[in-house]
């Protein structure tokens, strides 16, 4: 009490370079956290570090991972801490109606894409009637909207177990600059993907025509029937000996048609 009487300017001073280091090290731990997202381009590769690395920064024992699909939300992955492990489950496609998460939060968070944030989850608060809400019973909610210019991509749902006003405001800031970069590279990783399947289903297509060539053409070299091809002008282009046989002209004779 006396040092405070007497010296006030140096609490003041240790607040304000407690503070500066605080910023520093959110923004080293930001910058390393996005470099890391930024880097990965598989997809199921970005969802687990993103969710290893949004569960480390927000201090949530369970995470979950929607993408759109179309005009619904739809599971991707599931995080949570046991027992001082984080574990991610990927779960591709599951309708987020049957996740077992809290809808109306969800839905409200797609609708507006706006954040909702329960610091104190036993308090009421305008989805305390959510059944699944009251079946999980977390102390403390955060749901994130991952928006892309505009287009929203996904929403991240993270909840604490144990304590309340677990998602503190410099926590929830972190994660809104990680959640931006996270938009940035889902979108790049969702049109990846995209480009891969579609290369797959190209080479399918293409493996097919060719097997169905490789079958005509044995049909034309075995000659048991006559065939021929013609162009759309109605010219005869090319003919198997069978069919030579059935018309009486050689190849010679049939060219000059």
């Amino acid at each position: 009490a006396q040092l405070d009487a007497r010296y006030p300017q140096l609490r003041q001073q240790a607040a304000v370079q407690g503070s500066e280091s605080v910023a520093h090290l959110d923004a080293l731990s930001v910058a390393k956290a996005s470099q890391a997202i930024s880097g990965l381009i598989v997809l199921d590769e970005l969802i687990d570090t993103l969710m290893r690395i949004v569960l480390e920064n927000a201090g949530a024992q369970h995470g979950a991972l929607l993408l759109m699909r179309g005009d619904a939300l739809a599971l991707a992955a599931e995080a949570g801490v046991v027992e001082q492990t984080l574990t991610v489950h990927p779960l591709h496609g599951k309708d987020a109606p049957d996740a077992g998460l809290p809808a109306a939060i969800l839905n409200y968070v797609r609708r507006t894409r706006e954040l909702v944030l329960l610091d104190d989850a036993d308090e009421p608060h305008p989805y305390s009637g959510d059944p699944d809400l009251i079946r999980r019973r977390p102390k403390s909610v955060l749901c994130l909207p991952l928006v892309r210019q505009s287009a929203l991509l996904g929403v991240l749902y993270l909840e604490n177990t144990l304590i309340t006003h677990a998602f503190t405001p410099a926590r929830v800031t972190l994660l809104e600059v990680l959640a931006g970069q996270a938009a940035i590279s889902l979108e790049n990783a969702l049109l990846y993907t995209d480009l891969q399947r579609e290369n797959t289903e190209r080479r399918r297509i293409e493996g097919i025509l060719r097997e169905r060539e490789a079958r005509i053409r044995r049909l034309v070299d075995s000659n048991i029937i006559g065939v021929f091809f013609w162009n759309v002008d109605g010219h005869i282009t090319d003919a198997n000996d069978a069919f030579l046989q059935l018309i009486g002209y050689d190849r010679d004779e049939l060219q000059a048609t």
